[in-house]
């Protein structure tokens, strides 16, 4: 448990006395109406998902990796919008944005609208203009509209899941082997630049295996739930683990490249699953298996600047061929007018092997 983590939930509350007051402190934006049960049922569920995931029957609660700040920014007079935007909750989450550093955010609300590709949706161009800076690592759910009508594009992801400074997340159906999309997780593909989306996909639920939670209605019991709601907070957690073990040492990006890199598409479309599921057990993404070592480069780039990042090798060489893959994440400043021209920084990768062992023709 690192206490020291400033994370952040915006969603629609939780009701008072079932998660304990030493985990999460229950914060509300201002100019706030009466609370709305089921958005605090909402939040009571996304909040517990990134606490402890998925609960287990007959096990005892894992240990939080971090305390949470819960704010509220939905009440009886947001929690219909005939139009979709939701322009007001957007407001309220920047303005505590603007007040808060926050190390780990997570997003399990925003517009009810496919994206565009030639228009950039208000909340996208705002927390990526905000997060900009890559000293946040901010998980935003994919949106739940997968079984709609793909070929008219209402089943395509959510704003602002189509930001390039957050990580987007969708739901696989279960937590094990043999697993898939599931049915309602929305697909991509992004918008340009960020083509592939969702970034990852974690753990959310399906009918017939339900991620779990506390039930809001009866406390001491769970409740059966399913959505990329949960699988966004849940991812975080992951994240949030690998920083508790590992220390601030560790960017949010580097996180970030983490989460990616060590992700498994399954064989499947990466329309729908983006880069693949993301391992749940922290050890995965921090240990190395047998026969192979991880690299992980981190720092600021200037522009029109290089860097190179060397491969470093044991001192008496390697025997057999050795496979590289890699996994580059970086932050930029966006241009919200230009959907084209999007992102106002680009990274060129170039791979130079031994040039004395390899000639420029080979």
């Amino acid at each position: 448990l690192n206490p020291d983590l400033r994370v952040a939930i915006f969603d629609g509350g939780i009701p008072a006395g079932i998660l304990p007051a030493s985990l999460v402190r229950r914060k509300r934006a201002k100019n706030l109406a009466s609370a709305v049960p089921e958005s605090e049922a909402h939040g009571l569920a996304v909040t517990s998902a990134l606490l402890y995931g998925s609960l287990l029957q007959g096990d005892p609660l894992p240990m939080p990796f971090t305390t949470v700040d819960h704010y509220r920014v939905i009440d009886q007079n947001t929690i219909q919008d005939p139009q979709g935007h939701y322009f007001e909750v957007l407001t309220r989450i920047m303005d505590v944005l603007r007040q808060n550093p926050f190390d780990f955010v997570n997003l399990s609300l925003g517009p009810d609208l496919p994206i565009e590709d030639d228009e950039v949706h208000v909340w996208t161009a705002s927390l990526d203009d905000h997060f900009s800076t890559g000293n946040s690592l901010v998980t935003v759910a994919a949106g739940n509209t997968g079984e709609d009508d793909w070929d008219s594009g209402n089943a395509r992801i959510q704003s602002p899941a189509d930001g390039v400074n957050i990580l987007s997340v969708g739901a696989s159906d279960r937590p094990g082997t043999n697993w898939k999309r599931a049915g309602y997780s929305s697909i991509g593909p992004g918008r340009s630049p960020g083509i592939v989306k969702p970034d990852i996909l974690a753990f959310g639920g399906s009918r017939a295996h339900p991620f779990w939670v506390p039930d809001a209605g009866r406390p001491g019991y769970a409740l059966a739930i399913q959505g990329t709601s949960f699988a966004s907070p849940a991812a975080l957690r992951t994240a949030i683990g690998i920083r508790a073990y590992l220390g601030s040492v560790i960017t949010p990006i580097a996180l970030k490249a983490l989460l990616i890199h060590h992700s498994e598409d399954g064989g499947h479309a990466q329309r729908e699953v983006g880069w693949g599921r993301i391992p749940s057990d922290v050890e995965q993404l921090i240990t190395c298996p047998d026969g192979s070592a991880h690299v992980l480069y981190q720092g600021v780039l200037e522009p029109r600047k290089y860097l190179r990042a060397r491969i470093p090798l044991p001192a008496d060489g390697l025997a057999g061929n050795v496979t590289i893959t890699a996994t580059f994440c970086y932050a930029t400043e966006v241009d919200p007018q230009d959907p084209l021209n999007y992102t106002r920084a680009g990274l060129d990768i170039a791979f130079r092997p031994d040039k004395d062992r390899f000639g420029e023709s080979e």
